[in-house]
C-alpha cells in the first residue's frame, strides 16, 4: 500500500506543478495581452490614426463642397462669356451696318 500510496503522491505532487505553471502561463498571458507597453502603445497609435482619418473625412467633404461650388461658379461665367461675346459681335455689326468700322 505504501508503494501505490508513493505513486499517487507523486503523480499529485507532478499534477500539481503542471497545473501551477499552467496557471503562471495564463497569468502571463493575460498580463501581457491587455496590459503590456506595447499592447497599450498600440491602442494608442489606433486612437490616433481613427482620429486623423476622420480630420481626413471632414476636409475631404469640406474639399468636395468647395469644388462642387467651383464648378458651379466656373459654368456661370463660362455663360457669361458666351453671352458677353455674342453681345460684343451683335454691337461689331451694328457699328459696320452704321458704317463706323
Amino acid at each position: 500500500m505504501s508503494e501505490d500510496y508513493e505513486k499517487l503522491l507523486s503523480m499529485w505532487r507532478d499534477e500539481k506543478q503542471r497545473r501551477q505553471f499552467a496557471e503562471n502561463e495564463l497569468s502571463l498571458i493575460k498580463g501581457i495581452g491587455n496590459n503590456s507597453p506595447e499592447v497599450r502603445e498600440l491602442k494608442k497609435e489606433i486612437d490616433r490614426l481613427t482620429e486623423q482619418a476622420s480630420n481626413f473625412e471632414i476636409l475631404s467633404n469640406s474639399h468636395k463642397e468647395l469644388n462642387g461650388q467651383l464648378r458651379k461658379e466656373l459654368d456661370e461665367v463660362k455663360l457669361d462669356n458666351i453671352r458677353l461675346a455674342k453681345q460684343v459681335e451683335h454691337q461689331l455689326k451694328q457699328f459696320r451696318n452704321k458704317g463706323a468700322l
